[in-house]
């Protein structure tokens, strides 16, 4: 009988470290949902609007993009590998802050970068705005719950610009940014309040990163299944895939960039993409259902226990 109840015992214990390791799961991914709801940065900072850490290693657009195999793209990553994100208030003007694993200007562009294409997608007026990049390129769609307003368009060789949606659906441009690069890896748009209201806490960032060509769509550099010297590899040649080989987004959960990149050639079906900021998730919060997984293993084994043990009194 004392062997018997021994391996019952045991049978429990590899129960509940099943149970244990699956609310640690379930912790894991919604907390990686949560992670797209990041709003206001740094409590201690006035002058910091919105912060998030994008994931290291991740410029492969929806998992299997290649870089470009010409020699100026060396070393073949890195290059549009977003690493961070931050809005910052400064006086008149709002900085808008993207750092990078590595910035290299192979053509002296007068900014000080040339590799990197992006888009920064404002949605700052509930229900109000656009479902559709302003042009051709990125190749993406917006999250209806979501439209953009403003757009803030960053390239090398002056093609980094303002625009700002008018409420007839009139997309204004709107002289006065300035863009660099700071330090080593950070480029910094600087757009003052005259070009764009400054930014608040309750606004919702999409963040685009592509390859810049001047001869692309919209200055991208377009992705194909083979890629080449100047073209990104592991895409189709359907014109779905997206142009975007890196995107602002958390790291796991439904809105990981992996997913939100996707596309289904079946279904003509293209990427439509999720912002970051004051993004509203419904579902219980992550510890509470991770709580709630363990509560009801361990009440249910313990219960199995107790029922077996009466039986053999």
């Amino acid at each position: 009988m004392k062997k018997g109840s021994e391996l019952f015992n045991l049978r429990i214990m590899a129960h509940l470290a099943v149970v244990f390791v699956l609310g640690l799961l379930m912790f894991g991914y919604f907390r990686g949902q949560q992670e797209a709801a990041l709003t206001t940065a740094d409590p201690s900072s006035d002058n910091l609007i919105f912060t998030m850490t994008d994931p290291v290693g991740d410029d492969f657009g929806p998992g299997n993009y290649i870089y470009p195999q010409h020699l100026s793209f060396e070393p073949h990553k890195d290059l549009l590998d977003l690493l961070a994100f931050r809005v910052i208030h400064k006086g008149e003007v709002a900085w808008y802050e993207l750092d990078f694993g590595l910035i290299k200007n192979p053509w002296q562009a007068p900014e000080g970068f040339f590799h990197q294409r992006v888009d920064i997608y404002i949605d700052s007026r509930d229900g109000y705005g656009r479902l559709l990049p302003a042009n051709p390129g990125a190749n993406v769609t917006f999250a209806r719950e979501y439209p953009w307003d403003m757009w803030i368009r960053i390239a090398p060789w002056g093609g980094s610009k303002a625009y700002f949606l008018e409420k007839d659906d009139k997309l204004i441009e709107r002289r006065g940014v300035e863009v660099g690069v700071v330090g080593d890896r950070t480029i910094r748009v600087i757009v003052p309040q005259e070009v764009l209201p400054l930014p608040k806490p309750t606004w919702r960032y999409y963040v685009l990163v592509g390859g810049y060509d001047g001869f692309g769509p919209d200055g991208y550099r377009v992705v194909t299944a083979r890629g080449g010297d100047w073209i990104f590899g592991g895409g189709t040649d359907n014109n779905l895939d997206p142009n975007v080989i890196d995107l602002l987004a958390p790291k796991s959960g439904k809105h990981s960039q992996s997913i939100q990149l996707a596309y289904n050639v079946e279904e003509k079906q293209g990427a439509v993409l999720m912002p970051v900021g004051n993004v509203k998730e419904s579902g219980p919060s992550p510890v509470a259902v991770s709580l709630l997984v363990l509560l009801a293993g361990a009440g249910a084994f313990g219960w199995q226990f107790a029922r077996k043990n009466r039986g053999q009194e």
